[in-house]
C-alpha cells in the first residue's frame, strides 16, 4: 500500500511538472510571437525579455516587414537600438522589396537613417520598383536624410 501511495504521489509530482512546463512553454512561444506587438507599442521592456527568451528579431509579417522595419517607421530610437543589440538584419527586404533603411528614409526619421547605416545598412538596395532609400528621401521631400544617403551611397560603392 505505501508503494502505491509512494508511486501515486510520484506521478502527480510528475504531472504536474509536465503541465507547469507545458504551460511555460506555451508563454515563452506566446511572448516570441509577441515581438511585432512589443515593437508596435514601443514596449523596449517587454521585446528586450521576448528577445532575451529566443524570440527571433528577424521574425517577417504576413507582407514580409520585420520588427525592425516597424520600428524604421515609428521612430522609437530604444526598440531600434535593442533590435540591432541583438543581431537584427539592417538588409532585409519586405514583399515590396522594402528595407528598413527605406522606411526610414521615407518616414523621416534620421536618428534611425543613421542607426541603421552605422549598423551596416546598404544604401544601394533596390525595392522592387528599382527604388534606392535615397530615392523615397528625395520623394517625400526629406533633403538632409536625402544628402546623408546619397553620401553613404557613394562611400558604400567607393568601399567595394
Amino acid at each position: 500500500m505505501k508503494a502505491i501511495n509512494s508511486l501515486t504521489k510520484v506521478f502527480g509530482f510528475l504531472l504536474i511538472s509536465v503541465i507547469f512546463m507545458t504551460a511555460t512553454e506555451i508563454a515563452e512561444a506566446q511572448m516570441k510571437s509577441d515581438i511585432i506587438q512589443y515593437v508596435l507599442k514601443s514596449d523596449s521592456k517587454a521585446l528586450s525579455t521576448a528577445l532575451s527568451n529566443g524570440a527571433d528579431v528577424n521574425q517577417q509579417t504576413k507582407v514580409g516587414n520585420t520588427p525592425l522595419m516597424i520600428a524604421a517607421k515609428i521612430g522609437d530610437r530604444l526598440t531600434i537600438e535593442a533590435l540591432l543589440s541583438n543581431d537584427a538584419n539592417v538588409n532585409l527586404r519586405n514583399d515590396a522589396g522594402a528595407t528598413a533603411l527605406m522606411i526610414a528614409a521615407k518616414y523621416n526619421n534620421s536618428h534611425i537613417v543613421t542607426a541603421l547605416l552605422d549598423n551596416g545598412a546598404d544604401p544601394t538596395i533596390k525595392n522592387n520598383d528599382g527604388h534606392t532609400a535615397s530615392s523615397f528621401a528625395k520623394a517625400y521631400k526629406r533633403s538632409e536624410i536625402f544628402a546623408q544617403l546619397k553620401l553613404a551611397e557613394q562611400n558604400f560603392i567607393a568601399q567595394k
